[in-house]
């Protein structure tokens, strides 16, 4: 188990790069790599990739991406990997129903073409609206720390 120690600089509303959002804090790096490379990285800062399983937490995460140069496309928890076509959030295992965000036309397999696009991404090309691309490629996780 990681240990994350967090402390406040100089706003009250970020924790060493942490944006805070109701009880939780969100960390945008700008690393680049694959979807489960991401999972990898945030369960090593003792976070979880997030899940934007509600439309307030979608809009503050398109929000901030959109300010961070050099991010491409950022990594959520959403994935069908396990059964084509039914997306869910892999840290809880819920089934994204409640709450989404697809850019029209989306989910799409990369148009049909990708049969390992599985895992769900934010993409700039779509306002960060929700897209489908394949895990391997490289983006920007996304982490969150609830209950801080």
């Amino acid at each position: 188990m990681a240990v994350v120690i967090l402390y406040t600089v100089d706003d009250k509303d970020t924790l060493c790069g942490w944006y805070k959002f109701k009880s939780s804090y969100i960390l945008f790096p700008t690393l680049k790599m694959s979807w489960k490379g991401s999972m990898a990285y945030c369960q090593l800062l003792g976070a979880r990739l997030i899940e934007t399983d509600t439309k307030q937490k979608d809009k503050f995460v398109r929000s901030i991406a959109k300010t961070i140069p050099g991010i491409f496309h950022v990594w959520t928890a959403g994935s069908d990997v396990k059964k084509e076509g039914k997306w869910v959030w892999m840290n809880s295992g819920l089934p994204i129903r409640t709450y989404e965000n697809w850019q029209p036309g989306q989910p799409d397999n990369n148009s049909g073409n990708d049969l390992e696009a599985h895992c769900l991404a934010l993409a700039p090309w779509f306002g960060y609206a929700w897209t489908d691309l394949a895990c391997s490629f490289r983006g920007a996780a996304v982490c969150e720390i609830s209950g801080v």
